[in-house]
């Protein structure tokens, strides 16, 4: 995205309101036609590649933003379109501290209009035009030297591409033939990388942690990690949002009214989730929900709303408080008060494992599935009719009680997973039910799905077991 002019404020510079080719003057009064909220334009502040911005004043609040004017002269072709939209739509999806918030945007006949957190720091844009800036300590020194290299204040001094992929970050270290979808989101996880690896310096979040086998607790996180604790909830939020918008275009198409529904032209294999929950057990009277996931990791949402996690190699644990911060320990090295919560896991994972029938048992995972990070149990809640399901990585799933089915809901890949009563593991695009339709018994509960999903939303709790419901 082009600069907006809000992060680097420069000093006001006389400018005309006529932005080159396009024509038309920029009106001094915008109004936003849906909300008819109207801004009154003030100084320059600064151009980028087809883009003018400046400063807007809300007439009725008063309050300042940035205003990135943008001519509808220069969004003639259809790249040039999409490449506009697509600019708007990351912009919005995007909500970090160190990011120029995004408010809104309209259009007229003449412009399209995108408004924006002003930003009036001058320090920020001094440095930026001096390259000062600083490395985190915690930052690898291989990677830290890489970065250097990339921002050396002269262009012609910079590596080319040939000399980035040769770089020690690069070559050095254990590097995956294959990496998850799930990285398109979150970082993936080496803590079960090949053990015969050499790491060549870079150390994986476990050992960042203290190291596997010390015993000791975290300290307290500063008020940096505790926003990007916060983070973490807002983007669960944002995923169940997604899903809801996606739920309810799916199920106005009504896709089982079709004259001809043609549901195997709706599934898409690209789309198949990663983790879901394939055995659970309620013991929320007491302690809390077990679960396991498709991988075998093991988990426990207790009732204090702290979790623990076993991995599937049955040994790395991962703690996680009320507040998210995570610890790693192993079986073997663990501090003593996580003694009886320890031992009601491996009660979980045993009863599990010799009573309970594995959902999805027969998908065999894909190349580079295990180094996808592992989710954990946000929320559940169970109603006369199912138990709902809601992992950190936006997954909600629901399984029927009565016939064994299961819907497994994917906001990021906008797709829905339909274990039937045979046992079949089927995944479909949302997108592609709208236009082909599906069978009465998934539109059903697609309906079911999107009345949890609004129940999750409207829910303030955020994390551990919500009121049941019929």
């Amino acid at each position: 995205m082009s600069a907006p002019g809000g992060k680097a404020a420069r000093p006001a510079a006389a400018e005309p309101a006529r932005p080159a080719a396009a024509g038309k003057e920029v009106p001094k009064v915008l109004v936003d036609p849906r909300t008819r909220r109207s801004f009154v334009r003030g100084r320059f502040l600064g151009k980028g590649g087809f883009a003018r911005c400046y400063e807007l004043a809300e007439a009725e609040s008063r309050e300042v933003f940035a205003g990135k004017v943008v001519p509808k002269s220069l969004l003639v072709k259809p790249h040039q379109k999409e490449k506009m939209s697509m600019e708007i739509a990351i912009h919005r999806s995007l909500s970090h501290r160190h990011v120029v918030g995004f408010q809104s945007f309209f259009e007229d006949d003449d412009f399209v209009y995108v408004v924006l957190e002003l930003c009036r720091r001058r320090d920020t844009y001094i440095r930026i035009k001096k390259n000062e800036y600083t490395i985190p300590k915690h930052i690898n020194p291989v990677a830290a030297s890489l970065i250097q290299k990339m921002l050396r204040s002269d262009p012609a001094t910079r590596p080319t591409i040939n000399e980035l992929l040769n770089d020690e970050f690069f070559t050095s270290g254990y590097l995956p033939g294959r990496l998850p979808t799930s990285c398109l989101t979150i970082a993936p996880r080496f803590s079960l990388a090949p053990s015969s690896m050499e790491l060549g310096g870079r150390r994986p979040l476990t050992a960042l942690n203290k190291g596997l086998d010390s015993p000791a607790q975290e300290p307290l996180p500063d008020k940096e990690e505790a926003a990007g604790l916060r983070e973490v909830g807002d983007a669960v939020s944002c995923h169940l949002a997604d899903m809801l918008q996606q739920l309810t275009a799916v199920n106005a198409a009504k896709p089982s009214e079709r004259v001809a529904v043609r549901q195997e032209e709706a599934e898409d294999p690209a789309c198949i989730p990663i983790f879901w929950v394939s055995k659970w057990v309620d013991y929320s009277d007491k302690y809390g929900l077990g679960y396991q996931l498709c991988d075998n990791s093991v988990g426990v949402l207790f009732n204090d709303s702290t979790r623990l996690i076993m991995y599937n190699d049955g040994d790395n644990l991962q703690y996680i408080e009320q507040n998210n911060t995570e610890s790693y320990f192993t079986v073997r090295s663990y501090p003593s008060a996580l003694n009886k919560k320890i031992t009601l896991l491996k009660y979980f994972r045993n009863y599990m494992s010799e009573h309970l029938l594995k959902a999805g048992a027969n998908i065999t995972p894909r190349e580079g599935d295990e180094l996808a990070r592992l989710p954990y149990l946000c929320t559940w809640f169970r109603t006369r009719s199912a138990i709902i399901l809601h992992l950190s990585n936006g997954t909600v799933q629901i399984n029927f009680f009565q016939d064994h089915t299961k819907v497994i809901l994917c906001p990021l890949m906008a797709a829905v997973t339909y274990i039937d009563e045979k046992r079949d593991f089927r995944t479909y695009k949302l997108s592609l039910i709208e236009e082909h339709g599906c069978c009465r018994e998934l539109a059903s509960r697609l309906r079911y799905a999107r009345t949890m999903v609004e129940k999750l939303l409207s829910s303030k709790s955020g994390s551990g077991r919500m009121k049941s419901s019929t």
